[in-house]
C-alpha cells in the first residue's frame, strides 16, 4: 500500500509500505477514504517538536471504511463507516476508568506519533471499538472531514465523560468549532436545557 512517511524535519516521502494486518483481537483494519492534516502533523515536520518517530507514517485524522475486525470486536462489523479520534483508549486501565482517555496506558495520542497513523490507505487502529466514532455513509466526504477532528474531540471529552441522565442542565463556554461540536452532540444525546456562552472580545 501507498503511505506518507515520516523521515525526519522537513521529510516526508509518499512511498510503498505493508499491509496493515490485524495484531490483536481489539484491532481494526480501515480503508482511508480521506485525511486531512493538523497542527500536530505540522509542528514535527517542521522540526518544533519530537513527537513522530522517524519511519512511521504520520496522521490521526480521516475517514474510513472498516475492512477487517479482531475477534473481541462486536460492535462494529465490515463495511461500517467511521472517523478515528486522535485519542485510542483501552478502557480499562485506571486512566481509562477515571475517563482521562488520552493518558491510557495502553494507547493514548499514538496514531501517526508512535505508531502508523492515517496518512495512509489503511490502518489499524488499536481497541478499534474504543477510538471510532460511527457516521453516516451517505454524508458528504468533505463535510465529514471537516466534522472529523471536532467531533470526536467533544466526544471523547464530554459526551464519554459525563452521565447526561444525572444533569438538567449544560453550559459551554465558548462557540468556536469544538464548542458548537459539543452543541450538536448534546443537542443529539441530550434534549435538556442547554446554555452557550459566547466570549466576545473588545
Amino acid at each position: 500500500m501507498q503511505a506518507l512517511i515520516f523521515q525526519g524535519k522537513k521529510k516526508i516521502e509518499w512511498a510503498e509500505t505493508n499491509e496493515r494486518i490485524i495484531k490483536k483481537a481489539t484491532d481494526i483494519i480501515v480503508k482511508i477514504e480521506g485525511f486531512t492534516f493538523s497542527h500536530a502533523d505540522y509542528r514535527p515536520y517542521l522540526g518544533y517538536d519530537n513527537s513522530v518517530v522517524p519511519n512511521t507514517i504520520m496522521g490521526h485524522e480521516g475517514v474510513e471504511i472498516v475492512t477487517a475486525i479482531g475477534d473481541d470486536v462486536t460492535k462494529l462489523k465490515i463495511g461500517d463507516r467511521v472517523a478515528i479520534g486522535c485519542v485510542t483508549h483501552c478502557n480499562i486501565c485506571q486512566w481509562c476508568e477515571q475517563k482521562a482517555f488520552a493518558n491510557c496506558t495502553n494507547g493514548g495520542f499514538i496514531l501517526g506519533t508512535k505508531i502508523n497513523g492515517t496518512h495512509a490507505e489503511y490502518v489499524r487502529v488499536p481497541y478499534g471499538e474504543n477510538s471510532v466514532i460511527k457516521i453516516p455513509k451517505k454524508m458528504n466526504l468533505t463535510d465529514a472531514l471537516m466534522l472529523r477532528d471536532v467531533l470526536p474531540t467533544g466526544y471523547e471529552n464530554v459526551i464519554k465523560k459525563i452521565n447526561l441522565k444525572q444533569i438538567n442542565n449544560v453550559a459551554i463556554i465558548g462557540d468556536e468549532p469544538i464548542g458548537l461540536g459539543i452543541l450538536l452532540l448534546l443537542n443529539k444525546y441530550n434534549k435538556k436545557l442547554i446554555f452557550m456562552v459566547i466570549i466576545v472580545k473588545n
